[in-house]
């Protein structure tokens, strides 16, 4: 999904109006001033297993991939490290997003941290200074992001992903 400074009256602004405070609005106006024309975006990412877009660009959730998230967060729950998650996934043949069984550990990793899957958005990783070039660039601080809270379906329970994020922290 890409998102870019939209004014007041445009129809993507009231969807996220609800969810950015006028202070987070400002705050991007200020970066369009500063930044020029920047696109902000949120992608998809290659760990983000389980969801799709529908036609408005909405994440909504592909229930045939959700059961393999849950195994993962289920499995990490439950005391298995993200390497031997990895591997139970490919020794099943449990095909990933390139369609086949290829796991690694540091894709079980990223989609522990991935908010994706507690129904959460985290607008601007990236952001495309040059339009011509379309070259994204990983935002280290440059723009600043934007987290939103239940913005989507979530596949993992508020709880559930909190226990792992605490855990993760003591592993990491």
């Amino acid at each position: 999904m890409v998102l870019q400074y939209y004014e007041e009256s445009d129809e993507k602004k009231a969807a996220f109006g609800n969810n950015l405070s006028e202070k987070q609005w400002e705050d991007i106006a200020e970066i369009k001033d500063m930044y020029g024309d920047v696109l902000f975006t949120a992608p998809l990412v290659a760990a983000n297993v389980a969801h799709e877009k529908d036609e408005a660009g909405n994440l909504v959730i592909d229930e045939s991939q959700a059961c393999v998230v849950r195994r993962i967060f289920r499995e990490f729950l439950s005391g298995t490290s993200p390497l031997d998650i990895a591997k139970g996934l490919n020794r099943d043949g449990v095909c990933g997003v390139h369609g086949r069984p290829c796991w690694a550990r540091v894709t079980i990793e990223r989609m522990l941290r991935n908010e994706k899957y507690v129904g959460d958005l985290l607008m601007q990783k990236t952001y495309t200074k040059d339009f011509i070039g379309k070259v994204q660039i990983k935002n280290s601080g440059e723009v600043e992001q934007y987290y939103i809270r239940d913005n989507h379906l979530a596949i993992i329970c508020r709880e559930d992903w909190d226990r792992v994020q605490k855990m993760l922290d003591k592993l990491m």
